[in-house]
């Protein structure tokens, strides 16, 4: 059960079986014994359609202050935004991550268009797994996952998750399985 309604979202009873069987983020064991939780592409089609609509306008624009007398700095200065807005459109639209816990290591694996960078971090490394706040697009409150280490670096794991419910549920996950990975003994 989704609602725009933030008060409403916490009125309506909701399992973890709810939340579980209704996210866009999968939650799937590994090969090696692990848990991976992947965050595929285009999970948020509303703020997508949004960014683009707006990135196009905004290129729109950059390519008529080229074309006019304007001065040249502003054709520069919208190009190099415009340049950030499409960076930031493919993203929204094929940016993945893929966080997974096998063993004693936690690996974080994002990127778009088959570019990834992998990040690992030992499990007892990580002191606590919390979800905060991320972008906005409209009225709509998106949420990060972060992880917190034992030196108090706060590393963003995924994000852009639509439901703070949701986003409370997949750290209280990830960080139930990093427990689990330390409690095991490896």
């Amino acid at each position: 059960m989704e609602s725009d309604d933030a008060i409403a979202d916490y009125l309506v009873p909701e399992t973890e079986e709810d939340i579980a069987a209704s996210s866009k983020i999968q939650v799937r064991p590994t090969v090696a014994g692990g848990t991976e939780f992947l965050f595929p592409t285009a999970r948020n089609p509303g703020a997508a359609v949004t960014l683009t609509t707006f990135t196009v306008v905004w290129c729109g624009i950059a390519i008529a202050l080229l074309k006019s007398s304007a001065p040249l700095i502003f054709p520069i200065l919208f190009g190099l935004f415009a340049v950030l807005l499409l960076y930031g459109t493919l993203w929204i639209w094929t940016g993945t991550t893929h966080i997974e816990v096998v063993r004693d290591r936690v690996s974080i694996k994002s990127g778009l268009l088959g570019l990834h960078r992998t990040r690992e971090y030992k499990c007892n490394d990580v002191r606590t797994v919390a979800a905060s706040h991320g972008m906005r697009s409209g009225s709509t409150q998106y949420y990060d996952i972060h992880m917190i280490t034992t030196n108090d670096k706060k590393i963003k794991a995924g994000g852009s998750i639509k439901r703070k419910r949701e986003a409370e549920w997949l750290a209280h996950e990830i960080e139930s399985h990093i427990r689990d990975s330390q409690d095991s003994g490896f």
